[in-house]
Parts: C-alpha cells; sequence; structure tokens
C-alpha cells in the first residue's frame, strides 16, 4: 500500500499548517487571490468571474462552466476546488476547503454536469458527483453520489435524477 493512502484508501491529507508550511503557494499568489477575490464576486458577466476564478487558482476544467454572483469559493486554498466540466452555481454558493478554527484542510471536486442551488455550502472533502443536484440551502458535509438529488441541512438523498432525452431530438 503506497504511503500516501490509509487502509480504507482515502488519501491522508496534511493539517492547514503543514500544507501551508510546505511553500506550495508563493506569498505572491496568495496576495493575487485576495486582491482578485474582493471583487469577482460581483462582476456582471459570469465569464469574467469564470476567468478571474482561474486567475485565482480555481482548478475549472472544460466548457459549460457557470458561476453565478456573490459565490464565496475558498481563496485560501484555491488550488484544492475543482470544477469539472458543466459544473453550475447558482448565486451565493459557499465552498470551503478549510476550517480556520481547526487543522482541517481537504479538496472539493463537483463532478461533470453537477448543479449547486443558491444559497448552498459545501464543506472540506465533500465530492459532488457527476450529474448530481444539490437543493438551494442545502449544507453538504459528505459525498453525493453521482445523478443524486440532496437537499436540507445536513444534506440528504431524496431521489435520482431522470435521464432526459436531448432536446433536438423527436421523442417517440
Amino acid at each position: 500500500m503506497p504511503d500516501s493512502e490509509t487502509p480504507n484508501d482515502k488519501p491522508r491529507w496534511q493539517g492547514e499548517r503543514a500544507y501551508r508550511a510546505s511553500g506550495r503557494r508563493s506569498y505572491m499568489q496568495r496576495l493575487r487571490a485576495r486582491v482578485l477575490s474582493l471583487f469577482v464576486a460581483y462582476l456582471p458577466s459570469w465569464r469574467l468571474r469564470l476567468l478571474l476564478y482561474r486567475l485565482i487558482g480555481i482548478n475549472i476544467t472544460g466548457q459549460g462552466n457557470y458561476i453565478g454572483r456573490e459565490c464565496y469559493l475558498d481563496t485560501e486554498y484555491p488550488e484544492l476546488i475543482t470544477l469539472e466540466p458543466g459544473s453550475k452555481l447558482s448565486p451565493r454558493v459557499i465552498i470551503f476547503c478549510h476550517s480556520s478554527n481547526s487543522d482541517l484542510l481537504r479538496p472539493v471536486r463537483l463532478g461533470a454536469d453537477s448543479w449547486v442551488g443558491a444559497g448552498a455550502i459545501i464543506g472540506p472533502g465533500v465530492t459532488v458527483g457527476a450529474g448530481a443536484i444539490v437543493g438551494a440551502g442545502a449544507v453538504v458535509l459528505a459525498n453525493v453520489p453521482p445523478g443524486a438529488i440532496v437537499i436540507g441541512s445536513p444534506a440528504r438523498v431524496v431521489g435520482k435524477v431522470q435521464a432526459q432525452a436531448p432536446r433536438n431530438s423527436p421523442t417517440a
């Protein structure tokens, strides 16, 4: 078994203090993220928001991503947030990778074609599966399976996403 894995195949993450001490991000990278984060959430164009979040250091891959206004994405550790192709964040979504009152530090991943409703909160170490839907105002502290619909505080699975026919194809 590799050193980086525990017996249950979960990666062993170092704490916040150790991660910061490792020097993965330079002082200038942290400063740039702080300055850009002051106004990126209020830009009127979602395309500009995506561009600036990429400059801050958030891993936004592929096409079809959307980040709504007034979203807070953890700018202390932006490299730990990954948005896969087609991920959509409604306004005022909060995603954080660390807890300031403990040594907790974990990556967050939003799967392809996932959707997060307005005002939802996604905590450290959460993976939202491909095609999953997080309801408005949900507090997600555990992984969301692919294609699941979760709501509530704490979030719980209430259903599965129904497969839809493509819009341009005729239905039988």
